[in-house]
């Protein structure tokens, strides 16, 4: 039972470290939407064009929000890898974690109007 238990902790570590690097990569890029939808819509303001710079400063928006909850993500993740080695049960707590293999994993790159495809007769 205890090699089960061990085998089915080490699993769950590996699918926390990994949730962990994919909400990273989805913090960076989302970081990385704001700043650059920031500066496009700076540029839309200064060449006076209204309309892409409010569609710009709502895929900002889109952005932060994706941001906040990219963080909120990697705080769960990070608190469910580090809180139970200081409260003495670890190993129970990661063998919890080892079905989130199974789990649909979220993209890791944010959702924003940019990035949807839109198809032939698809109206918005």
């Amino acid at each position: 039972m205890s090699t089960l238990l061990t085998a089915l902790a080490l699993a769950g570590v590996l699918a926390l470290l990994f949730r962990i690097v994919r909400s990273g990569a989805r913090l960076a890029l989302s970081a990385a939407e704001t700043a650059a939808a920031g500066g496009l819509a700076e540029v839309s303001a200064r060449h006076g064009d209204l309309t892409a710079m409010t569609e710009r400063r709502i895929a900002q928006q889109r952005a932060r929000v994706a941001r906040r909850k990219g963080a909120l993500w990697m705080i769960l993740w990070l608190t469910w890898l580090i809180l139970p080695l200081f409260l003495g049960w670890a190993e129970e707590a990661f063998a919890l974690a080892a079905p989130l293999w199974l789990l649909p994993k979220p993209s890791i790159l944010p959702r924003s109007s940019s990035h949807q495809k839109e198809l032939p007769g698809q109206d918005r």
